[in-house]
């Protein structure tokens, strides 16, 4: 049986009916995700994943999210046994609209603005929730966190060296760039505190409807540590856009940022650039290949440029 097969079976298990529509969504690396029309009006988002523990996140955050108010998918059903289907599998509601990534580039100065600021409310709700004091990405358990933020960027670094290295995208002048981008900022990660932060709401996973925001999607973990990254992220996402360095500006200047907390942005920005430059040619799903994709890789390196220069020149 085929993914589609699968989510097929889950719909008349779960809701005793077949599905009107089927439609793989494209974005993401980590689960097999389905948008799926069970009635005229009705939508779900089926999520597969053979790693029930990926998935397994979302019982734990989407609560927690929620008891924030910010809007967020509910879980309908779930089943993680992979007894019904060789996956472990959550069917949720539909949050309307489609990733930011998609559709930044036909939003106007407003509507970008008053996108980051709920960006920035977001923020600042989930920076006052209590950590265990350690860092690192935390999913439904957490576990393999680390002491200091140090040692999980330098988790980050020996992650994008041995990607790097297997597909060739990284030589060996651009892994010591890397370690010297590190060092350079040792002090700095060293006195990094654990904040609660959601990391990954940049070109993904922040949904759009009619200019508008509507919600966050895949809620299967957060991290503790310096939100400044998840800042990095959106700069990384769209550096050199008209539309994207303004949204950044946006986001940067909700959060009162000074000028060293911006240049700290912008080596997240670009240490991100590396690490999604790494993440070509690795295959982590349906969506991705195990070849290097060498239009992706020209691209990926002329944004790496332009903030390397940005970077140093701050």
């Amino acid at each position: 049986m085929d993914h589609d097969a699968y989510v097929r079976y889950i719909i008349l298990k779960e809701f005793g009916t077949k599905p009107l529509s089927i439609i793989r969504m494209k974005v993401g690396l980590c689960n097999e995700v389905y948008k799926v029309k069970i009635e005229k009006n009705k939508k779900v988002v089926v999520r597969l994943n053979k790693d029930e523990s990926s998935l397994k996140g979302s019982d734990k955050f989407i609560p927690l999210f929620k008891s924030k108010e910010i809007n967020v998918p509910i879980i309908l059903a779930k089943d993680y046994s992979k007894k019904i289907v060789p996956y472990a599998y959550q069917v949720l509601t539909e949050i309307e609209g489609e990733d930011i990534g998609k559709v930044i580039d036909k939003l106007n100065k407003k509507q970008l603005g008053l996108i980051a600021k709920e960006i920035s409310f977001i923020i600042n709700k989930l920076k006052v929730i209590s950590t265990n004091g350690k860092f690192g990405y935390v999913g439904y358990e957490s576990k393999n966190l680390f002491s200091s933020w140090t040692k999980e960027m330098q988790r980050h670094i020996n992650t994008m060296i041995s990607r790097g290295e297997k597909t060739g995208v990284l030589d060996n002048q651009k892994i010591k760039f890397l370690h010297q981008i590190f060092e350079e900022n040792r002090s700095y990660f060293d006195k990094v505190d654990s904040i609660f932060y959601y990391d990954d709401m940049s070109s993904k996973n922040v949904m759009i409807k009619d200019g508008k925001f509507t919600g966050l999607v895949d809620l299967d973990g957060v991290s503790f540590g310096d939100y400044l990254e998840a800042i990095g992220r959106i700069k990384a996402s769209w550096y050199g856009t008209k539309n994207g360095d303004y949204y950044t500006k946006c986001v940067i200047e909700e959060q009162k940022l000074n000028k060293y907390q911006v240049k700290i942005v912008t080596m997240y920005a670009l240490l991100h650039s590396i690490y999604w430059m790494c993440e070509n040619g690795i295959q982590f799903n349906a969506n991705t290949k195990n070849v290097v994709n060498k239009s992706q890789l020209k691209k990926d390196l002329e944004r790496v440029e332009k903030l390397t220069i940005k970077y140093r020149g701050m």
